[in-house]
């Protein structure tokens, strides 16, 4: 939040969905409370990755209160 350094709002951990564009919708809570209108930064990290994969594909993001 306001910075790639900033508070971390949640973590989520993408599983295989079996395909490409095989989509799975993921929903976490945000640990961290937000008021007002902020920046916010995405970081993504790829673990146990196999050589050569994509990370993810994403259609869409949402934030809901």
């Amino acid at each position: 939040m306001d910075s790639i350094g900033g508070p971390k709002l949640a973590t989520i951990d993408v599983p295989r969905t079996g395909g490409w564009s095989t989509w799975k919708k993921i929903t976490v809570p945000v640990t961290t409370p937000v008021t007002g209108v902020k920046e916010l930064y995405f970081a993504f990290k790829d673990h146990n990755l196999t050589a050569g994969r994509n990370l993810f594909n994403f259609d869409y993001w949402l934030f809901d209160k």
